[in-house]
């Protein structure tokens, strides 16, 4: 639990802010919306990456952090799960949570959420609508992989492991022996730094101790870069030219120490060395660093692949603020991509500049007979041999920079200039054919001495490019290189470095032609004897008196015994040819050998995997056994479907006679008492190589049939398949005489191991064809069944409908007639009304015919006026 709570309060390191520009960028904190904060959670969670979770005690003002592990978040709740954390029943009851940290090693976001459930398990937050920024450090601190750190100072070595970086500090931890060890520790004194990983060395450096920090026997320790500027190679007096290309290349390489693809653009580059720049807060190269399998990455996919150094780190100048230039050495570089690398900078320099470009070899030629290169008297030693000449030069101008370079001073198609160099001893190289046409001006024969002393000025320093030594030579009547060269020689005056010297020559046609020398003289290599009587007969001729009638006699003398010793010596070279030939025969036999079982193996992994049945796989592996294997007979036993006996499933080379003796052998699986190479080599997993047939190493039914098919020797190796045995592959030679060694049993091992997988594999693809027939039937069957039923279903459906419908129409007629009943009862009810208000009118009328009736009689009584 201690390695996963930890205080909130950052301890000081390298790359850090002051505290007021700490509290100052604290005040200008920018807001982040929610879905930027939702985006960052799911990241994390793609990356398994954690976040902080800080919690506050209730009683003391005490805070802690545990790391959490979000879950996937779709934009309001978020769930986290704690990573790796013991119990926390006991402090989840005093501490309440506060808030939620994510950094990145340089930003951190605050994340004030509401708390909805916090347990053992984990913690859920509702997120809010935005969250604060913050900046951490100047330089971002980038988490490491599995990298070991060895700090040696004065004799004392502490092994670490690396927690974190920057391009200028370091973080490391590591367990101590004894508290004691961490006081032979000078924090006034520099450490050297050494990273490793698997084995390799992928930086080593001083650096200045900033703090230390001592828990039990954990030590952590952050180091900060003493120089970030190194000298991999020697100052030079001219500097190599460095070239901006258009577009820019860019470099591109797996981090040793993060484990991370980086891409970063060119600045500049050179035949040693490159520049790049990269932002300061995000950069990740350290000066020192080693970058194996560096990329140079041109438009359209073209790249070169070199190994490479960061030499330097520093503040780049320009417009842009907040970022540095990083200077990188070559190291290491195939010759081929070297030499791409150079026609690409000449060509920068001056497009009409090539190194070893392709080139129209009849333009050449013609080149060199018009410039005199090719004079008479040269061209009258080789023109028998001309034909040769031109393949030869034709395979050092296209096909071997290893030992050949050309620079060419082309224009419009024409060449102007030429000078070649040959590489002729180990780490020696010959500049010759300086060559430049007299109709132009001299230009193009100094563009070409420019080439040649740009390309030796990069490459001096490179081992792949074996170049420590370079030669020139010339007609001293030739008073361009007299003066260019010589003049040089003469100018420097410095023995050890540049010479002068005559030398002269003959021409050996050494093609079986006439030799130059009359008989019974030759050419051949001198030894010490002869360099000695050379000695001797020069001091001779210096001196005077006796020993000049001396000399004859001594001579005579020194010629027998040398050429005694020169016969001796040619027998001896004639016994190593002898013995070289026939190591070479041996040699091609054995490649011819190698190339066959190359391309058996290759064969079997190539078709066996589109079989389905095993007996057609079988078949074809013992015609493929046939074709590329030196043996003469071969078969496989598989275990039967029960695994209670070996049976022979498939051979070649075996008569009728012989096969039927094989398929009446019994090899019992179950019978553990019989002792038989067949089934040992099937129980054990193990291959056998039988030299000599017995009883003890063979069943005698075996042994039998053995000695009526003329078997001497042979190998069996077990056919395995997921740990499982399956079977055995055994292979013998009766005609061929070879003896079976050890190396045959890797070959037909490999070949029963290829066998083994694919055999499961079509065990496998038979089991997926029968569980996919037994499917189909199923599904058929429930086809079926699901029919009958929707039919069933679909009868039950038509009968409810017509039920419906009869409901229907009984319900419309029932409503009909109690509509027509509630028409009568309304009918019957006002003629009742009506019969009632009549009756009441008639009362009425009865009552008011009474007093009219009397109102009448009284009117009739009155007197009339």
């Amino acid at each position: 639990m201690a390695n996963a709570v930890k205080k909130l309060e950052p301890e000081p390191a390298p790359g850090t802010e002051s505290a007021e520009e700490q509290e100052s960028q604290a005040d200008r904190g920018r807001s982040i919306s929610k879905s930027h904060l939702v985006n960052r959670l799911n990241y994390l969670n793609f990356q398994d990456l954690t976040v902080l979770v800080s919690l506050r005690h209730e009683a003391y003002d005490d805070a802690i952090s545990l790391r959490a592990c979000p879950q996937p978040c779709a934009g309001e709740r978020l769930d986290l799960v704690w990573a790796e954390i013991p119990s926390l029943k006991q402090l989840l009851k005093t501490y309440r949570f506060e808030y939620l940290l994510i950094a990145d090693g340089r930003k951190y976001l605050v994340v004030n959420s509401e708390l909805l459930t916090i347990n053992e398990e984990g913690v859920s937050l509702l997120l809010p609508a935005a969250c604060r920024e913050f900046q951490a450090r100047k330089i971002k601190r980038h988490p490491a992989r599995e990298i070991s750190v060895q700090l040696i100072q004065h004799g004392v070595t502490f092994d670490c492991q690396l927690v974190d970086f920057t391009p200028v500090s370091v973080r490391a931890t590591g367990s101590l022996r004894s508290a004691e060890t961490l006081m032979w520790v000078n924090t006034e004194s520099p450490v050297h730094l050494r990273l490793v990983r698997d084995g390799e060395v992928i930086y080593s450096g001083n650096f200045s101790i900033h703090s230390r920090q001592l828990s039990g026997k954990s030590c952590s320790f952050v180091l900060r870069q003493l120089d970030s500027n190194i000298q991999r190679y020697r100052t030079k007096k001219y500097r190599n030219a460095r070239q901006q290309l258009v577009p820019s290349p860019n470099i591109v390489f797996e981090h040793p120490l993060i484990d991370k693809r980086v891409n970063r653009k060119m600045a500049d580059i050179s035949g040693t060395g490159f520049a790049v720049e990269e932002g300061e807060g995000d950069s990740v190269l350290m000066a020192g660093m080693m970058l194996p399998d560096l990329k140079i990455s041109f438009a359209h996919g073209f790249s070169l692949k070199c190994l490479a150094q960061v030499v330097s780190r520093n503040a780049a100048g320009g417009e842009e603020e907040g970022s540095v230039r990083c200077g990188l050495a070559i190291l290491d570089m195939e010759i081929h991509d070297h030499v791409k690398l150079l026609s690409i900078l000449h060509q920068v320099a001056n497009r009409k500049s090539y190194v070893s470009a392709e080139v129209d070899l009849d333009e050449l030629w013609d080149f060199f007979f018009e410039t005199g290169f090719i004079y008479p008297g040269k061209y009258a030693h080789f023109q028998a041999n001309k034909e040769s000449i031109k393949e030869t030069y034709a395979k050092l101008y296209t096909h071997t920079p290893q030992i050949a370079r050309h620079f060419i001073y082309l224009d419009r198609g024409i060449i102007l200039g030429h000078l070649a160099m040959v590489r002729f001893y180990p780490n020696s190289w010959l500049i010759h054919h300086h060559a430049a046409r007299k109709s132009v001006s001299i230009k193009a024969g100094l563009a070409v001495l420019d080439q040649v002393s740009r390309y030796l000025n990069e490459l001096e320093s490179f081992a792949f490019a074996h170049l420590r030594y370079v030669y020139c030579y010339y007609r001293p009547d030739n008073k361009f290189p007299s003066r260019v060269f010589g003049g040089f020689a003469k100018k420097h005056q410095d023995q050890s470095s540049c010479s002068l010297d005559l030398f002269s020559y003959a021409f050996h046609h050494g093609n079986g032609g006439p030799a130059a020398l009359p008989k019974p003289w030759e050419f051949g290599e001198s030894s010490r004897f002869d360099v000695a009587a050379l000695n001797l007969a020069l001091l001779a001729m210096g001196e005077t008196g006796l020993l000049t009638w001396v000399f004859p006699s001594s001579l005579c003398i020194l010629l027998l015994v040398a050429l005694a010793t020169e016969t001796s010596e040619k027998k001896a070279i004639k016994e190593s040819l002898w013995s070289t030939r026939d190591s070479i025969e041996a040699l091609l036999d054995q490649i011819n050998l190698n190339y066959n079982n190359a391309m058996l193996t290759h064969e079997i992994g190539q078709r066996l995997g589109n079989y389905t049945k095993i007996e057609e796989m079988l078949f074809d592996v013992v015609q493929i056994m046939r074709y590329r294997l030196e043996y003469d007979r071969g078969m496989i036993l598989l275990a039967d479907g029960c695994r209670k006996r070996l049976e022979l499933r498939a051979s070649y080379g075996y008569k009728d006679e012989e096969l039927a003796c094989l398929n009446s052998l019994p090899f019992p699986l179950e019978n553990r008492e019989q002792g038989d190479v067949y089934l040992e080599c099937f129980r054990g997993q193990r291959p056998f190589l039988v030299n000599e047939l017995s009883s003890g190493s063979v069943g005698e039914n075996t042994l039998a049939c053995a000695h009526m098919s003329g078997t001497r020797a042979f190998i069996c190796c077990p056919i395995v398949a997921d740990g499982a045995s399956l079977g055995v592959l055994t292979v013998e030679n009766v005609q061929l005489k070879r003896p079976l060694v050890e190396r045959d049993i890797s070959l037909i091992m490999g070949t029963a191991s290829v066998l083994g997988i694919s055999i499961r594999n079509c065990e496998l693809i038979g089991a997926l064809e029968t569980a996919t027939e037994e499917l189909e039937l199923r599904v058929a069957k429930r086809t079926e069944d699901l029919e009958k039923s929707r039919q069933k279903m679909q009868e039950q459906h038509e009968e409810l409908v017509r039920t419906y419908f009869a409901l229907e129409e009984e319900t419309a007629q029932r409503l009909s007639a109690l509509e027509e009943l509630a028409r009568k009862e309304r009918m019957l009810l006002q003629q009742n009304r009506l019969a009632a208000l009549g009756e009441m009118i008639s009362n009425i009328a009865h009552q008011w015919r009474q007093p009219l009736n009397e109102l009448g009689l009284i009117v009739q009584e009155l007197p009339i006026m």
